[in-house]
C-alpha cells in the first residue's frame, strides 16, 4: 500500500497544493461575503432539525441537509456553519474534479489546471447555493468508483447508486437514475448466462438500497405530474422571461404563481403547463437556449484575475483563456495529435455514464433556466467528457517527477488570487443581511416573534422564537392591517424588496403604517444604509410589548 502511495506522490503533491490554494483563495471570505438566504438557509435549518424531525422531503435535498446535520455536530453557530460549508465545498469541488480527471487518465498538468481554474471560476465561490457543489462531488465520487470493477454490470450498479444519491440532492437527477437503472437491468438480462452469484447479489443490493432510500426520504424526488419544487422553479424562471418580454413591473420571484395563472391557467405541474399552452412553453424553452451558451461561458471562464491586475474587468482574462484553449486545440487537430476515436473507444464506460447525466441536466436547464448554479453540474460533466475525448496522444500518462510536481504545485499556489475581488472591487464591505440579523439578535427578544420580511428567511439565523412570514404570505387583494391581524405580525423589516412588492406598493394602509409606526404601537429602528445600491434606508419596526421584559 505504502509503495502505491509513494508511486502517486506527484498526485498527492497536487492534491495538497489545491487544498492550500483553496485555503488561500477563501481566506477571510466570511468578512467579505454576506449570508445566503432562501433555499441555502433552508437546507441548513432542515439539517439542524433532521435528528428530531427526519428528512424534510424528497424534493428538498435531504442528503444535502444531512451533510449540514453532520457539520452541525462540530459547529453550533448557524452563521459560522454557513460560512464553513461555503469554504469547504468551494475547496472540495476542484479536488473532486482533479481526482476524477486522473482516474480517467487525463495527464497531470491539464488535470491540475482544470481543477485550479474551477477553483477560482465564478461558478465556484461566487455561487452561494452550494447544494449543486455537493451533488456534483457525490456524482463524481461514484463515477470514480465505477471504473474499479472489470465487469460492466458491476460498474453500472455503482453508477446507478451514485445517480440515486445525486437525485436526493438534486431532484432532476432522478431521471438519470431511471435511465441508468433501465440500462443496468437490460444489460443484466441480455448477459444473464454469464452472471455469477455475486452479480445477482449486487443487483439485489441495488434494488434494496433504492427502496430503502425512497422510504427514508419519503418518496421519489421528481416527477413531471405533481406540484413540487420543480414546478416552483419552472414558474419563477418562466416568469423571469415573461417579465422581460412584457416589461411588467411584477416581481417574478414572488409573483410567479400569479403570472403562471395568467399564462397557463390552472396548471399545477410542468406537464399541465405544457399541455395548456404548448406554444408559450416552447417559446420559453427556445429563449433559454442562447442564455445557456452565454451563461456557461461566463460561469466557467470568468474568474478571479491571475495575470491582469485584480481590479481590471474579469471578463478580459476569460477571453484570453478561451482564445488560448481554442488555439491550442486547433494546433493539435492540425497536427493530428488527438486520437478522438481511440479516446472514445477506450473510455466508452465513463462517457456513457456522463451522457446519462448530461441528457437530464440539459433538459432541466432548458425547461427551467440556465442560471449559474444550475449550470455547475452540467459544465463539470462537459469538461470531464471533453478532457477524456481530447487527450493528446503525445502527452504521456506517466507521472512526472516529484520535482516537476513540486514546481507545478508551487506555481499554482503563487498565482492563486484573493477572493476579495470577487466580492468587493470598491473595498467597501457590505453585508446587509448579516447586519440586519445582528441588529435583531441584539434586541434580545425572548417572546414569540412573527416577522414580516422580504429578505428570504431572516429567521433561519435567529433563535427559534422567530417565525418568518415572507411578503407573499399576503394575498393580492388583502389590506395590510387585516393581514397583520390574521398572522399576528409583531415585527416588520422594511426594505426595498418589501416596499416595491406588488402586494404592498399600492396598499395605503401599509404606507400609513411605515410612515408613522409609533401611532400603531411600534418602535422604529433605522439601520445604517446597508448597500450603496439601496434607495431606501432599511428599518426594523418592533411592537413595543416585545421590548418589555417578560
Amino acid at each position: 500500500m505504502f509503495k502505491k502511495l509513494s508511486a502517486r506522490n506527484s498526485d498527492l503533491f497536487i492534491f495538497a497544493a489545491l487544498i492550500l490554494c483553496g485555503l488561500k483563495f477563501t481566506f477571510g471570505m466570511n468578512r467579505m461575503m454576506d449570508l445566503g438566504m432562501c433555499d441555502e438557509a433552508g437546507y441548513l435549518v432542515n439539517g439542524l432539525a433532521m435528528l428530531k424531525t427526519g428528512a424534510a422531503g424528497p424534493q428538498a435535498g435531504p442528503l444535502y441537509s444531512a451533510w449540514y446535520c453532520v457539520l452541525s455536530l462540530f459547529i453550533k453557530n448557524r452563521m459560522a456553519l454557513y460560512y464553513f460549508n461555503q469554504q469547504i465545498l468551494t475547496i472540495l469541488l476542484p479536488l473532486a474534479v482533479y481526482g476524477i480527471s486522473r482516474i480517467y487518465k487525463i495527464a497531470l498538468l491539464p488535470a491540475a489546471l482544470m481543477a485550479f481554474f474551477i477553483l477560482i471560476a465564478q461558478v465556484n465561490l461566487d455561487v452561494y447555493t452550494k447544494i449543486y457543489h455537493f451533488g456534483t462531488i457525490i456524482v463524481l465520487l461514484s463515477l470514480g468508483l465505477a471504473v474499479i470493477p472489470k465487469k460492466f454490470t458491476s460498474s453500472l450498479a455503482i453508477a446507478v447508486t451514485g445517480a440515486l444519491l445525486g437525485a436526493y440532492i438534486r431532484p432532476e437527477l432522478f431521471l438519470s437514475f431511471l435511465i441508468l437503472l433501465t440500462f443496468y437491468i437490460t444489460i443484466f438480462a441480455v448477459q444473464i448466462k454469464t452472471h455469477q452469484l455475486k452479480d445477482y447479489l449486487i443487483l439485489f443490493a441495488v434494488i434494496i438500497f433504492s427502496l430503502v432510500m425512497i422510504k427514508l426520504c419519503r418518496g421519489v424526488p421528481f416527477h413531471f405530474s405533481s406540484e413540487d419544487r420543480s414546478f416552483c422553479a419552472f414558474g419563477q424562471h418562466f416568469s423571469l422571461n415573461w417579465v422581460h418580454w412584457t416589461h411588467s413591473n411584477l416581481n417574478p420571484w414572488t409573483n410567479w404563481y400569479e403570472i403562471i395563472q395568467k399564462n397557463f391557467g390552472t396548471a399545477h405541474n410542468i406537464k399541465e403547463a405544457f399541455l395548456y399552452n404548448p406554444g408559450l412553453f416552447i417559446k420559453h424553452v427556445l429563449a433559454n437556449i442562447p442564455h445557456t451558451f452565454k451563461q456557461i461561458f461566463k460561469s466557467f471562464m470568468v474568474h478571479a484575475n491571475i495575470i491582469l491586475p485584480p481590479t481590471v474587468n474579469t471578463n478580459a482574462e476569460a477571453y484570453i483563456l478561451i482564445t488560448t484553449l481554442f488555439g491550442y486545440l486547433i494546433f493539435l487537430f492540425n497536427k493530428k495529435l488527438i486520437p478522438l476515436k481511440n479516446n472514445f473507444h477506450q473510455n466508452t464506460r465513463p462517457l456513457l455514464f456522463i451522457a446519462a447525466y448530461l441528457f437530464t441536466s440539459f433538459i432541466s436547464i432548458l425547461i427551467i433556466y440556465p442560471r449559474t448554479h444550475y449550470l455547475l453540474f452540467t459544465g463539470i460533466m462537459l469538461l470531464i467528457a471533453l478532457g477524456i475525448l481530447l487527450k493528446p496522444s503525445h502527452i504521456s500518462d506517466a507521472l512526472p517527477s516529484k520535482k516537476t510536481a513540486l514546481i507545478i504545485s508551487a506555481a499554482l499556489f503563487c498565482v492563486t488570487p484573493s477572493s476579495f475581488f470577487f466580492y468587493n472591487k470598491t473595498k467597501t464591505l457590505e453585508k446587509p443581511t448579516e447586519s440586519t440579523i445582528h441588529f435583531i439578535d441584539a434586541l434580545k427578544i425572548n417572546k414569540p416573534v412573527n416577522l414580516l420580511e422580504a429578505e428570504g428567511g431572516l429567521n433561519f439565523y435567529l433563535s427559534d422564537n422567530y417565525v418568518d412570514y415572507p411578503e407573499y404570505a399576503k394575498e393580492n387583494n388583502e389590506e395590510f392591517f387585516p393581514f397583520m391581524k390574521r398572522l399576528s405580525i409583531n415585527m416588520v423589516v422594511v426594505s426595498e424588496p418589501l416596499t416595491l412588492d406588488s402586494r404592498f406598493k399600492n396598499d395605503k394602509q401599509f404606507f400609513d403604517f411605515i410612515s408613522n409606526p409609533e401611532k400603531f404601537g411600534y418602535t422604529a429602528y433605522t439601520l445604517e444604509k446597508t448597500s450603496s445600491l439601496s434607495k431606501n434606508t432599511k428599518q426594523v419596526l418592533v411592537k413595543k410589548d416585545l421590548l418589555t421584559p417578560p
